[in-house]
């Protein structure tokens, strides 16, 4: 048997006792020899022990060797005067002595601390002969050029100092190149500020605030110097004045602290010239004697203090150094609590308090300002250290929790680490108000192009990681040797507290790529977007609140040239007003605030998506999403106090409202894009775009529970249902049909069924009051204020009786409106006229003239009369208002001529209108820099200006209201009878 297992049964465990100062072990010791010895009996994993800076970490390492009856030890550590310490510390084994721990009169230990590089076999035959190296990385890492490498036996226990260096790659060489060898890596704080993972698992954990309890650290004090920053005599100053108030029996010294040899000589300089104190300069290029030689002028009176860079190294430990002048503070909390932890000790002599002087700074160290505040030091150092320490144990338990699932994860792809992902925070957000979440659901992504190369299931938090890849060729060639790889990341998670189903993507250009890993996970699922109302919920609890970027939709139609305002500045949401209230609701938000005395961002939008800008960890993610569950699913006040707060908000639906729908039209992203249908019936091939398409409400089918719509074109007629009884809200009536009809976002989409894009793109529905129904089930109440229509823009001139106009015909015929008024329109002699009646009908005529200062298009929609007589039957207005609000999309002179161009091709000329494209163009052309304004004019005969009913007047005020919200239209025009 080898040394330390020859002596284990000398080991004892004293406990530390008040009335045996020195004697014993604390708490956090005994805990920590305890939780090293059960790991090792049933791991082979790294351990990991965080004990807080001062709480007998070195008396702990000393004992692992002797309680895992190691035969060979190497100890790394950060730095040649902690291994100088650590080196005489193993070499007599005083600590374990005076603790009482080992019964030992003599010490026999070999101890090598190694100072040159081993660069050959012989050196690594000279250290066979002893018990411990002790090392920095730097003369044993397999990693460095030049040293060579002993036997993967050669150790069989390595115990790691300040183990937040090991991520280094000469530390992690160390620890690869003994595979058999059990490692124990010690640190105060397992976290590092470039978020780089220690490897192993923390098997032991002693907090800070009980260190605090026991008395090993001691009271804290911040004292900030009133001066502007970069005033280094004001420092200075106030230190030497803090050190000369203390009594005379009191041992302290002073500590100097910058971040550079440069910055180190300056102060130096400046301490001289300004200060009675005595200070010697020390840093990593004077050497350690140099160093030992200022420690023992310090021991022996002859110095006040020393000025150094950094902390003389990681693991320096000098009691009696309890005032530090601060004169570049560290900005990553590790570094701030080994600093700090340094100077609280109560392991000096007549010295219990530790003072800190600085310029208060704005640095943030983990969402406090700690150089800026005298307020709760002590409380402040304890929760940053514990949050952030319970942080990295939570996620590292959460990536535990996670299994590789082998079916979908490539070879190549085995060894990935969820620990090395960060995404940013962002998710969209579905209810799933019924089915359930399976976490290992067979998923095939090959409709969209991707290949799953990872995946990983935590069953129990309900998370799936998948790692994608998108293959593709460049566009530019035509051969298979060139490939455009890319990879993509998912994280979906299920809230089962709240039901709510968070998807994190880096793939945002699909809806229906989120509705399939929705359908992927929760089989059989009615999942439905959050409404703006649910949403706002996420706003709860922020204070400060300024928004920066605010979308506001159009509230009354879609895919116009203004369906969108885009507000953005600093202060942007001081620019929202009543008018901005009822015009448009509200699209995105983005902006900032303070939440739980933290700066935030926060962004959220329509289409039930929030966002962050930040990124993290994935168990910061899920932290992040579980606390907007929280939100959302208590129904919390989402006022930010600011005039966003007027801006509309849509409310989620799951039974009909109880209104007359008028209008019902295409998502608004038919109107964006070009999006081509292609039917084929087994005979012939054909193709269009979808906005082609004629969207039909029948009105007589369709009651509280069930819209009837069909979809009509020159070659189909699709009828359909819309409905929350089914989990496809949209059903078709002739399955054989909709497979029959395939629709194209893109160039490279790989196609949709129509019944799929449909329930991917809902349709939107308008009602008698304005009111509308989009997204599926979110549903937008009406514009507040219900004026009556202006008579003015009602128009009883037109002479139907006299001209003996049959007003229950609208097309077919001499007595039909559409004739009359196509005579009425040739005998103006118009620029521009074109009856462009049909399925995909812009509107019935289109005429363009010149008016006051505009060119002005008119787009006019007749429909006949429900009965001979002219009367106020609200039901004669429905129908054509619905065509007059849908052909908003088209006020945009491009966007009407590209239709106008597509629709003229083919089509049969009509003698009593031009029905050329060109002469509007012309006309355009020849009054270059003329603005163009649109007007929709309603031609309904069936309706009497004089003795108009309330309910036709406030429904005209609200179309009205509609069209004015539209850019370049004037008010709404009304053909009626007398």
């Amino acid at each position: 048997m080898g040394y330390f297992a020859n002596n284990y049964h000398l080991i004892t465990y004293p406990i530390a006792e008040e009335d045996r100062p020195g004697f014993g072990l604390r708490r956090a010791q005994i805990g920590a020899i305890h939780s090293i010895a059960s790991h090792f009996t049933i791991s082979k994993k790294p351990g990991i022990v965080v004990m807080p800076t001062g709480t007998g970490k070195t008396a702990v390492l000393m004992m692992c060797p002797f309680v895992l009856k190691a035969n060979r030890v190497l100890v790394i550590t950060p730095s040649k005067l902690v291994r100088d310490q650590i080196t005489r510390g193993f070499a007599a084994l005083q600590p374990l002595r005076n603790l009482g721990v080992l019964n030992l009169s003599t010490s026999e230990i070999r101890v090598k601390e190694q100072k040159k590089e081993v660069v050959n076999m012989q050196m690594w035959a000279e250290l066979s002969n002893y018990h411990v190296v002790v090392s920095t990385p730097h003369c044993v890492s397999p990693g460095i050029e030049g040293i060579q490498t002993s036997s993967e036996d050669f150790f069989d226990l390595i115990l790691i100092d300040e183990a937040h260096h090991t991520p280094a790659k000469s530390w992690i060489d160390i620890l690869n190149h003994y595979p058999g060898a059990k490692k124990i890596l010690f640190t105060a704080t397992p976290f590092r500020r470039d978020k780089k993972e220690i490897p192993g698992k923390i098997i032991y954990n002693y907090p800070i605030s009980q260190a605090y309890e026991e008395g090993i650290f001691g009271r804290t004090e911040f004292i900030p110097v009133a001066a502007e920053p970069g005033n280094d005599i004001a420092i200075a100053q106030e230190c030497e004045r803090v050190f000369r108030s203390e009594p005379a029996d009191i041992v302290h010294y002073v500590m100097v602290r910058t971040d550079s040899i440069k910055r180190a000589k300056e102060l130096s300089e400046i301490y001289k010239n300004n200060t009675a104190l005595r200070l010697q300069l020390i840093h990593s290029k004077v050497g350690i004697s140099a160093v030992e030689n200022a420690l023992n002028n310090l021991r022996n009176g002859n110095l006040d203090g020393i000025i150094c860079v950094d902390m003389l190294g990681e693991g320096f430990d000098f009691p009696n150094l309890k005032i530090a002048a601060i004169h570049s503070p560290h900005k990553s909390l590790a570094a701030t609590l080994q600093f700090i932890g340094r100077f609280t000790r109560t392991n000096a002599k007549n010295v219990t308090h530790a003072k800190f002087i600085a310029i208060p700074a704005e640095i943030e160290i983990e969402k406090h300002y700690l150089y800026r505040t005298n307020s709760i030091w002590r409380e402040l150092i304890i929760e940053m250290s514990e949050s952030r320490i319970d942080e990295e144990v939570s996620s590292r338990e959460m990536i535990d929790g996670f299994l590789v699932n082998e079916d979908d994860t490539a070879e190549e792809f085995e060894e990935l680490s969820l620990s090395s992902i960060e995404p940013s925070f962002h998710s969209k957000i579905y209810s799933i108000n019924r089915g359930g979440f399976q976490c290992d659901m067979t998923i095939d992504l090959s409709a969209f192009g991707l290949e799953i190369v990872h995946r990983e299931e935590n069953s129990e938090e309900n998370i799936s990681v998948l790692v994608l890849q998108d293959i593709n060729f460049p566009k530019w060639s035509k051969s298979n040797t060139l490939v455009n790889v890319s990879n993509h990341l998912v994280v979906v998670y299920f809230d089962s507290n709240s039901s709510l189903l968070f998807i994190n993507s880096t793939i945002k250009k699909r809806v229906e790529f989120y509705d399939f890993i929705l359908q992927s996970y929760c089989v059989g699922a009615d999942g439905v977007l959050l409404s703006d109302r649910e949403l706002n919920s996420v706003l709860a609890n922020i204070d400060e609140a300024e928004f920066f970027n605010i979308g506001m939709r159009n509230r009354s139609h879609y895919g116009t040239n203004e369906s969108y305002r885009i507000v953005t500045g600093p202060t942007a949401h001081l620019s929202i007003d009543r008018r901005n209230a009822d015009n448009f609701h509200r699209g995105h938000l983005f902006g900032k605030g303070v939440e739980d005395g933290s700066s935030i961002t926060i962004g959220l939008s329509s289409s039930s998506k929030v966002w962050s800008q930040r990124n993290g960890n994935l168990h910061l993610l899920i932290m992040w999403a579980k606390a907007i569950a929280h939100k959302i699913n208590e129904r919390l006040d989402g006022r930010t106090n600011t005039p966003i707060d007027d801006l509309p908000t849509s409310v989620a639906l799951d039974v009909l409202p109880d209104k007359e729908v008028v209008a019902v039209n295409w998502h608004e992203s038919a109107f964006r894009n070009f999006i081509k249908v292609v039917y084929t019936n087994g005979e012939e091939t054909i193709t269009m775009e979808l906005i082609d398409i004629q969207l039909s409400f029948n009105h007589n089918d369709s009651d509280n529970e069930h819209y009837r719509i069909s979809l009509n074109c020159d070659h189909f007629s699709l009828p359909l249902f819309f409905s929350y009884n089914y989990d496809n809200h949209f059903t078709s009536e002739n399955e054989a049909l909709s497979n029959q009809i395939v629709v194209y976002r893109t160039e490279s989409d790989r196609g949709m069924g129509i019944m799929d894009y449909l329930n991917s793109y809902p349709l939107v529905f308008y009602y008698s009051d304005f009111s509308l129904l989009y997204n599926g089930s979110h549903y937008l109440d009406a514009p507040r204020d219900r004026q009556v229509f202006p008579e003015e823009h009602l128009d009883d001139s037109t002479a139907w009786t006299e001209n003996n106009i049959d007003i229950e015909n609208e097309c077919t015929g001499d007595t039909s409106i559409h004739c009359f008024l196509k005579s009425q329109l040739a005998g103006r002699n118009l620029p521009f006229s074109y009856y462009d009646h049909g399925s995909g009908e812009i509107a019935d005529f289109i005429t363009a003239e010149m008016d006051t200062n505009e060119i002005l298009i008119k787009l006019y929609h007749c429909k006949g009369s429900s009965a001979r007589n002219p009367g106020n039957r609200v039901e004669d207005i429905y129908e054509v208002l619905g065509q007059g609000i849908k052909s908003l999309n088209y006020t945009n002179y491009t966007r009407l001529i590209q239709k106008l161009e597509r629709r003229q091709r083919g089509k049969t000329l009509d003698g009593t209108c031009s029905d050329n494209v060109a002469l509007l163009k012309d006309f355009i052309a020849n009054n270059r820099g003329v603005k163009v304004g649109f007007q929709i004019i309603l031609v309904q005969p069936g309706i009497t200006k004089s003795g108009i009913e309330d309910r036709i007047s406030h429904l005209l005020s609200a179309a009205n209201t509609a069209i004015k919200n539209t850019n370049n239209c004037q008010n709404l025009l009304v053909i009626t009878s007398k």
